[in-house]
């Protein structure tokens, strides 16, 4: 409850949230939060790092989350985006005296949606981007490669590594190809693809949620290590008896 805190609350609604398709919905907050720097870890599924109060040598540097008031740990990679009705951030350090040393680092809050009494509403998200990897620096070819190793020899006193007839072959010969490395590695167009189905409503004294989801997005290296495909299904149901209220996640 806000009232058992005085420290610092930032929320942010989760229409914000899809504006940006990410394997994890913290990379989505990039910029949008004062104080908290959110830093990508670059590949896709990869848990960003996030520092709300600056590095701490307790308990590594990373906040606890805790979804539908339940602690969850230390990322949120389960959740779909799209599933996420408000985040907060608590900054301050007296968030600790509610959930004790594990919030030493602060607390992402995290609402997701319920359904909401009336008939029920199916709702289907889909998301299509392309990356590209841009802003590459100029990489030495392997003629250019070689000449800087020569020099590298010669500065220490030693011989050349590559010999004058090796260094004619470069670009000439099968076995001594020029290559540019990055054209090797890198891929020129990265297909991502998101989709959400969700289905919400309920009675009077009962409402349900329930959604699935699909993501799948290759990296930009050209390994199948970099690929990232997740399912996910989330489901929750509210129920009041008389005065008793039950919720089941």
């Amino acid at each position: 409850k806000k009232g058992d805190l005085t420290s610092s609350i930032a929320a942010i609604k989760g229409d914000e949230l899809k504006t940006l398709s990410s394997g994890n919905a913290m990379n989505s907050l990039q910029g949008k939060i004062n104080g908290v720097q959110i830093s990508s870890a670059g590949g896709p599924g990869t848990v960003p790092r996030v520092i709300i109060r600056g590095v701490s040598t307790v308990n590594g540097s990373n906040p606890l989350y805790v979804v539908d008031g339940m602690p969850v740990g230390d990322n949120i990679n389960f959740l779909d985006q799209n599933d996420i009705e408000s985040m907060q951030v608590l900054k301050d350090a007296s968030a600790t005296a509610v959930y004790g040393s594990k919030a030493g680092n602060g607390i992402v809050l995290v609402q997701t949606k319920k359904g909401k009494t009336g008939t029920p509403k199916v709702r289907y998200s889909m998301n299509l981007q392309l990356s590209q990897p841009t802003v590459l620096p100029a990489p030495l070819d392997t003629y250019e490669f070689a000449e800087m190793a020569n020099q590298v020899y010669l500065n220490e006193g030693s011989e050349p590594f590559w010999t004058p007839e090796q260094m004619a072959l470069i670009g000439k010969d099968p076995d001594y190809p020029n290559n540019n490395w990055q054209d090797l590695v890198l891929k020129n167009l990265s297909p991502e693809q998101k989709h959400t189905l969700s289905v919400g409503g309920g009675s009077e004294h009962t409402n349900y949620y329930v959604s699935l989801g699909y993501m799948g997005q290759e990296g930009i290296l050209k390994s199948d290590a970099s690929n990232l495909d997740r399912t996910t299904l989330r489901s929750n149901v509210t129920t009041k008896f008389e005065n008793i209220g039950l919720e089941i996640n």
